[in-house]
C-alpha cells in the first residue's frame, strides 16, 4: 500500500477529488486561460475566433469530464442506522 492511501485510509479522507472542488477548479480555471490567451494573442479576428473556441473547449469538455464522475454515477453507500425510539448503545 503506498504512503498516500495509508494516510488518506488513516485519516478517513476522500481518494478522489469532490465533485464540488472540481467546479470549483474549472470556474477559476477556465476564465483564467481565456484571459491568458486574450492578453498573449494578437487582437485580430483570428485570435478572437481562437480563443472563444478554446473557451467553448474548456468550459464544455471540462463540464463533461466533471459530469462523468464516479461518484455522480454509483448510488451513495447503505448506512442503515436504528430509529431513536428502538433505543440503542
Amino acid at each position: 500500500m503506498s504512503p498516500m492511501r495509508s494516510f488518506l485510509d488513516t485519516y478517513d479522507l476522500p481518494h478522489r477529488v469532490p465533485v464540488a472542488v472540481r467546479v470549483w477548479i474549472l470556474m477559476l480555471a477556465a476564465p483564467a486561460i481565456v484571459i491568458g490567451l486574450w492578453f498573449v494573442l494578437p487582437h485580430t479576428v483570428v485570435a478572437v475566433i481562437v480563443v472563444a473556441a478554446v473557451a467553448i473547449l474548456v468550459v464544455f469538455g471540462g463540464l463533461a469530464r466533471i459530469l462523468s464522475a464516479r461518484e455522480l454515477k454509483e448510488l451513495p453507500p447503505r448506512r442503515p442506522m436504528k430509529p431513536p425510539s428502538v433505543g440503542g448503545d
